[in-house]
């Protein structure tokens, strides 16, 4: 076996055996070898290398980053249904409207925020607690003091953002499109005009 072996590598990569060591049969057997053709060079074989699959970018991707300073960031409204509990804000609201706007802003890759009628402009890991509080039954000067506090939350967690998304309803966009608009900010409603119902088809096409 070892005798093939060292025959095999001089047929194979034009060497020459200089000196074998060991039993004629078995393990342990040492070969030292030169090349047959001092200008030679060995040819080993390729290694086989296996092609990646190509992946989908999803929508509004090129224009992400992995910090929530700049690039696409999404804001989404929070919603009725939660959890009895405090938990991460992402878990906390149950709808099946939340969930499927979740499950398609995750899928964008962008960094995202929950429009809190509470807590205004709030992380979706930031742990919270549930309440009742909803801008839908504000009065105007509170949706506008509400407002204000989510641009002061706004100028400190995404002071470089380029082009923000809002999956929310007009209460929750008022006061703050104009405000980005100002600054220089592509604003995006993909769902305007939509019923609820149809804005969930949308999202679970999306």
């Amino acid at each position: 076996m070892c005798s093939a072996l060292g025959q095999k590598f001089q047929e194979q990569y034009g060497l020459k055996l200089l000196e074998r060591r060991g039993p004629p049969q078995g393990a342990n057997v040492f070969f030292r070898f030169q090349l047959a053709e001092p200008s030679g060079t060995l040819s080993w074989p390729a290694p086989h290398r296996v092609a990646e699959p190509q992946r989908e970018r999803p929508q509004y991707q090129q224009r992400c980053t992995a910090s929530t300073s700049e690039g696409s960031v999404y804001l989404v409204s929070c919603v009725g249904a939660k959890r009895p509990t405090a938990t991460a804000a992402k878990d906390l609201y149950i709808s099946d409207w939340f969930v499927k706007a979740r499950r398609h802003v995750e899928r964008t890759g962008c960094p995202w925020f929950i429009l809190s009628a509470e807590h205004g402009l709030v992380p979706p890991d930031e742990v919270i607690a549930p309440y009742e509080k909803t801008l839908n039954t504000m009065s105007a000067g509170e949706r506008r003091r509400w407002a204000r506090r989510v641009i002061g939350q706004m100028a400190e967690l995404m002071p470089a953002a380029k082009h923000i998304v809002f999956l929310a309803g007009a209460r929750y966009r008022e006061g703050l499109t104009e405000y980005l608009q100002q600054r220089g900010v592509v604003v995006d409603v993909p769902m305007q005009g939509l019923r609820i119902g149809e804005q969930i088809s949308w999202l679970g096409r999306s």
